[in-house]
C-alpha cells in the first residue's frame, strides 16, 4: 500500500503523493535530493521542467516493463480505447513512476494547453488519500508548511517530508520545452 498515487485538492491543483517505503520513490528522492530550487513559499520548492516532470500518456504508449501505481475507484480517462496515466519522468525517457489519471484530475492540473504545475508531497510514512485530500483541499499554497508539519508530527515522520512543485507538459507544452530548451526525448 505503498505506492504513488494523486488527488485533486482544488479547482487547478492536485497533489501527487510518494511514499518512500516504495523503492521507485526512495530512488527519486536520492537521485533529486539539492536539485530543487526554493520557492516563495515555505517548505515548498520547484524541480525544474528541464530535468523532471509529469506528462500525460496513454497505456500503450509507456513501456510495458515499468511498474504501474493505479488509484482504486477513481474513473479513469480513456484514450484511444486505453488507460490514461500521469507519468513522472526525466527527458531521457527514465520513467520513475505513473498513475492513473481521472478527468478530474487533469483538468485540475492542466489550466491551459501548455500544462501547468502539480504539487509532489513525498513522505517517509504512507499517508491515504482520503487524509491528504482532507488536509490540502481548498488550502493556500502558504499554509502547506503548517499541514505539512502537522502531517509530519502525526506520522512521526523523523525525516521531514519533501514538497515539489512539478511541471505538467501537455503535448504542446512539451513540444515548447523542446523548442526552447533544447531538451530531448
Amino acid at each position: 500500500m505503498n505506492e504513488p498515487y494523486i488527488v485533486k485538492i482544488s479547482d487547478s491543483d492536485a497533489m501527487m503523493f510518494g511514499c518512500e517505503a516504495d523503492e521507485r520513490v526512495s530512488e527519486f528522492v536520492a537521485k533529486f535530493d539539492g536539485w530543487e530550487y526554493e520557492s516563495e513559499f515555505e517548505r515548498i520548492s520547484y524541480l525544474l521542467g528541464t530535468d523532471v516532470f509529469i506528462e500525460v500518456a496513454s497505456e500503450e504508449s509507456l513501456n510495458e516493463g515499468a511498474l504501474r501505481a493505479q488509484i482504486p475507484n477513481e474513473k479513469a480517462l480513456d484514450a484511444d480505447g486505453g488507460t490514461t496515466f500521469l507519468s513522472l519522468r526525466e527527458w531521457d525517457g527514465k520513467e520513475h513512476w505513473r498513475v492513473r489519471a481521472s478527468d478530474e484530475i487533469l483538468r485540475a492540473i492542466s489550466e491551459d494547453e501548455d500544462g501547468g504545475a502539480a504539487y509532489l508531497l513525498l513522505s517517509p510514512r504512507h499517508i491515504a488519500a482520503e487524509e491528504l485530500r482532507n488536509a490540502f483541499e481548498g488550502r493556500a499554497p502558504q499554509e502547506f508548511a503548517r499541514i505539512i508539519e502537522a502531517l509530519e508530527a502525526k506520522y512521526d515522520c523523523k525525516d521531514r517530508m519533501l514538497c515539489y512543485v512539478v511541471c505538467y507538459f501537455t503535448p504542446k507544452g512539451k513540444e515548447g520545452m523542446r523548442t526552447d530548451f533544447g531538451v530531448q526525448i
